[in-house]
């Protein structure tokens, strides 16, 4: 089994790309394909497909029938956590 700490350190490090950020808070917007993300945020598409794939096995997002990719529900939460973990961040020194 894996150990809570790994597991938790494993999450952190798919979300530690800014690329793979910007990615899922544009999916939470609208499904997307790989070479049409990678035009709107200006990368290439072998970055954004791997960036896809890594994120994907990860559980964040899934690709439909049509070859779109949508976030999972695990990526919506994660998306709507993000902000307070920034609060927190940007506001540590009250905590």
């Amino acid at each position: 089994m894996v150990d809570l700490y790994e597991e938790a350190a494993n999450n952190f490090l798919e979300l530690s790309s800014q690329q793979r950020l910007q990615i899922i808070f544009r999916l939470l917007e609208k499904k997307s394909k790989v070479t049409s993300m990678a035009k709107e945020i200006g990368a290439t598409v072998q970055e954004v497909h791997r960036n896809f794939v890594r994120l994907e096995d990860g559980g964040f997002i899934a690709k439909d029938t049509d070859g779109y990719y949508n976030l999972t529900t695990y990526g919506k939460t994660i998306c709507s956590q993000t902000p307070s973990i920034i609060f927190l961040s940007r506001n540590r020194k009250y905590f």
